[in-house]
């Protein structure tokens, strides 16, 4: 218990007093990156309501079949080819609808009041 204590409990215990003493110190500071602080958790909070599972059923529903996923982004998207009110992008492979089948590459872009919008390249 007590390497417990003195590996992972003090310094976890030091960092976060040495954070609120520099935070009370520097006003200003702390306000600016305390904002920023809650900005990206708000981001990735977003960001993670939108689900692999439920890009890949927005694709099925439009009747593409083989849907993959081949990467979620959910950091700056709006510079990624979606909106800049998105807060995740899939990035999927899929077989077209019909009787072609051609298998495509797209991205879906999520937005919080906004259902997925797929993106062709």
């Amino acid at each position: 218990m007590n390497l417990i204590r003195r590996f992972v409990i003090d310094p976890i215990n030091n960092a976060f007093y040495g954070v609120m003493n520099f935070f009370a110190d520097n006003a200003t500071c702390g306000v600016i990156v305390g904002f920023l602080i809650v900005m990206v958790i708000l981001q990735f909070g977003l960001a993670s309501l939108s689900t692999k599972a439920g890009a890949i059923r927005s694709l099925e529903n439009q009747g593409y079949t083989n849907v993959q996923v081949t990467h979620k982004a959910w950091f700056m998207v709006g510079l990624r080819g979606c909106d800049e009110k998105d807060t995740a992008r899939f990035d999927m492979k899929a077989t077209t609808p019909g009787t072609n089948g051609v298998e495509v590459e797209l991205s879906l872009c999520k937005g919080l009041f906004k259902n997925f919008t797929p993106r062709y390249k």
